[in-house]
């Protein structure tokens, strides 16, 4: 499954038995920790990582887990296998193998036949810290990952970008994640034509990015 066009892919499916889930991650033009994760919520609160790094020249993978919004703890048992792992010209590759039901301590998913949403995650270096960049996407671990989107460039659409102001960070909190909240009038941002007293139903949300400020983008 494409993650980024032309640069991230994740491969994955069950074993034969179906006891156990391989999952693999290629990434190009990348040196450092890398990870996968299955996302009960969708965000990272909640979420379960396998991380592949280097240790001591050594490749690793750990089972971590995200009981808030800050470094991933590792399990208190792990049951990941590493399978390989490499950086070639550049580009990192990786493979695991997990059951895809656990009984021993700690907090995981069951990975069935149903879809799940999942994140990525790259570091900065092989040290296990903040991230550079992360994404989430949703797929099928057994079942594969679902059909494309249906064609929706013919749909009414509208645009609602944020004020141009400085984010800073003020009081208590993360200082690395400022963020600031907007609230919009529908009746004056809904495509013309559409009355704000009918109901609606939105199909589709994608980004609208600012080129000097992407890179500051996780959620």
């Amino acid at each position: 499954q494409e993650l980024q066009s032309g640069m991230m892919y994740m491969y994955f499916g069950p074993s034969a038995e179906g006891d156990f889930m391989k999952l693999g991650l290629h990434v190009d033009c990348h040196s450092g920790w890398s990870a996968l994760a299955v996302g009960g919520n969708g965000g990272m609160k909640g979420a379960q990582q396998f991380v592949v790094r280097q240790e001591g020249g050594q490749w690793i993978a750990e089972e971590r887990y995200s009981a808030d919004y800050v470094k991933p703890e590792l399990q208190e048992t792990q049951e990941i296998v590493l399978m390989f792992a490499d950086e070639v010209n550049g580009s990192t590759s990786w493979g695991v193998l997990l059951p895809t039901r656990s009984c021993l301590a700690g907090e995981r998913y069951a990975m069935e036949d149903v879809g799940m949403f999942m994140h990525w995650a790259l570091g900065y270096s092989h040290d296990f810290s903040y991230h550079k960049s992360r994404g989430q996407f949703h797929t099928n671990l057994v079942g594969g990952p679902p059909a494309a989107a249906p064609d929706m460039s013919s749909f009414a659409s509208s645009t609602m970008t944020m004020p141009d102001v400085l984010v800073e960070h003020q009081g208590e909190g993360d200082a690395k994640n400022p963020y600031l909240c907007g609230i919009f009038d529908l009746a004056e941002v809904l495509p013309s034509g559409l009355n704000s007293s009918d109901k609606h139903h939105v199909a589709k949300f994608a980004p609208v990015l600012a080129t000097a400020s992407a890179k500051y983008v996780h959620h």
